[in-house]
């Protein structure tokens, strides 16, 4: 009975380990990123960084840059806010969901874009979807794909 009960408990710390339920410290989304939107038709729109800090499941985006955007920089501006969530996968990374949105101050309309993707193993690279939805002045609504690289 001993024994079956030490091969149990090897077989769980491998799949601990094979399935991401390591608490490496390179399991993890913080720091800064960098990251690619390309529109609907694969135009490449341009990039912005970005810091994240995770807690949990829990992410918080801060220090968005987007001067290498001048489309998206008209859409966020001081006060913008980047939140999102991240849910381990078994075997080939996890998925993340994010939403960046800022709200114009003389309450003429608000912006957001929603974010739904992988990251992948080790958390250094990531893409997926993502929709624009433009409603402040000089914003304009767009769909398209992301890619994002930890710069760690």
């Amino acid at each position: 009975m001993k024994v079956v009960g030490a091969l149990a408990a090897i077989v769980l710390a491998v799949m601990m380990v094979a399935c991401g339920g390591s608490s490496s410290s390179t399991n993890t989304t913080d720091g800064a990123w960098s990251e690619t939107l390309s529109n609907s038709t694969g135009q490449q729109l341009g990039s912005f960084t970005f810091t994240v800090t995770q807690n949990d499941a829990t992410l918080t985006g801060s220090d968005l840059d987007f001067t290498n955007m001048e489309a998206l920089a008209q859409c966020f501006r001081t006060g913008t806010v980047m939140n999102g969530l991240i849910q381990q996968g078994m075997m080939n990374g996890s998925t993340l969901t994010m939403t960046i949105w800022w709200t114009a101050s003389n309450d003429t309309g608000a912006n957001s874009m929603y974010m739904k993707g992988n990251i992948a193993i080790g958390m250094g690279s990531g893409s997926g979807t993502f929709t624009l939805t433009g409603q402040a002045p000089g914003c304009t609504s767009d769909q398209g794909t992301f890619t994002m690289t930890h710069m760690r």
